[in-house]
């Protein structure tokens, strides 16, 4: 192979092997004790984003160029959430785990 058939590392892997500086994401899975019908969420097909304003670019950026104290202190809110409803769009769902919903 020559050089230009060798796959390169990504941008986010410095020489040595380590990723660089980066986002990170966390997620929080909820499981109910309810069914989707019985908690009037079984019709919600899609994931949704809920933004704190018009311009999400604009409030990540500045949300992430605050100082690691700043952020622990919060003071700016998160951006943004995402919500999803895995169970609601598994159609085995009510038959492998009865009477329980799980939302993302």
């Amino acid at each position: 192979l020559d050089s230009a058939q060798v796959p390169r590392a990504p941008s986010t892997v410095e020489d040595k092997g380590c990723l660089r500086e980066g986002m990170a994401f966390m997620s929080l899975f909820v499981g109910l004790e309810n069914t989707g019908h019985e908690l009037g969420i079984d019709s919600i097909q899609g994931n949704a984003w809920a933004f704190r304003g018009p311009c999400f670019d604009d409030l990540v950026q500045k949300f992430c160029s605050q100082s690691p104290e700043d952020v622990i202190a919060r003071k700016l809110p998160w951006p943004g959430v995402f919500v999803g409803f895995p169970s609601s769009k598994d159609p085995a769902w009510h038959d492998d785990f009865p009477g329980k919903s799980k939302h993302l």
